[in-house]
């Protein structure tokens, strides 16, 4: 029945399970969803669940389908929640593993020929997404070393494509995923002594990690607590600010700010 239906009926579906609890069902049919739009070409590949982007609180949310579906699903596999493990939802976490893999386009062809700007900025949304969500598994599984490399991978894709991402996000995709790269970055500053330059690791796998150049967390000043200095002007020892809108990159000061923003 449910390969007659369309995505968004799927999702729907998965909206009440998740309503009543039921999440093994609210699962299925979210990955049901997004297979449905990956795979036929009857779908349109960015359609939009809401008729306009929601905003206050539910700025941070797409209105894609496909990203809706791919947020839920992915948000069972974390803390607090985590309904599920890689092993307990295996479906569900290969389609997370594929589209943060380098050759996803094996299997999902129908995303890789996305040609619109809209369609190109749900692909990478979507490959950070998973990176990220890759990233938040290894933390909470006690494997900082394969979150912080997961992260490194997740800010690369984000710089890949030039103009794609507005330093000044806009509700929806762009601050969903800038949110996203937000936290992370909080979260791997916990291992970190207060240093204003973040040199000092606390934890001996990361700490190997970047003395051997497999995570070189260094180079995220923009992220990780700008070990460069200011992310424009790179000036150090001064009180830095973070960007006011995408709580991501910090400045110096105003001036800086305002010209990364022309």
């Amino acid at each position: 029945m449910s390969g007659s239906m369309s995505a968004r009926a799927l999702f729907d579906l998965g909206q009440v399970a998740m309503g009543g609890v039921a999440w093994w069902k609210c699962q299925e049919h979210y990955v049901k969803a997004m297979k449905k739009i990956l795979e036929d070409d009857k779908e349109d590949l960015a359609q939009t669940y809401f008729k306009v982007q929601p905003e206050g609180e539910l700025e941070t949310m797409p209105n894609e389908l496909l990203a809706m579906a791919f947020r839920d699903i992915t948000a069972l596999f974390l803390e607090p929640t985590k309904f599920f493990t890689p092993g307990t939802s295996v479906e569900a976490y290969t389609l997370i593993v594929r589209l943060s893999a380098p050759n996803y386009a094996e299997f999902y062809p129908r995303l890789a020929n996305a040609s619109t700007f809209r369609e190109r900025l749900l692909r990478k949304s979507l490959q950070i997404h998973a990176t990220m969500t890759l990233a938040n598994i290894g933390w909470d599984s006690g494997n900082p070393t394969a979150g912080t490399r997961h992260f490194t991978k997740a800010i690369a894709l984000y710089r890949e494509e030039k103009g794609l991402f507005n330093p000044k996000p806009s509700p929806g995709l762009e601050l969903w995923i800038s949110t996203g790269l937000r936290a992370m970055r909080d979260k791997i500053a916990f291992v970190m002594k207060p240093s204003p330059n973040l040199r000092d690791i606390c934890d001996g796998e990361v700490k190997r990690g970047v003395t051997s150049g497999k995570v070189d967390i260094k180079k995220e000043h923009g992220l990780l607590g700008n070990a460069d200095g200011c992310s424009r002007c790179k000036t150090q020892d001064v009180k830095l600010s973070r960007c006011s809108r995408c709580r991501v990159t910090s400045y110096c000061g105003a001036v800086c700010q305002k010209a990364d923003w022309k």
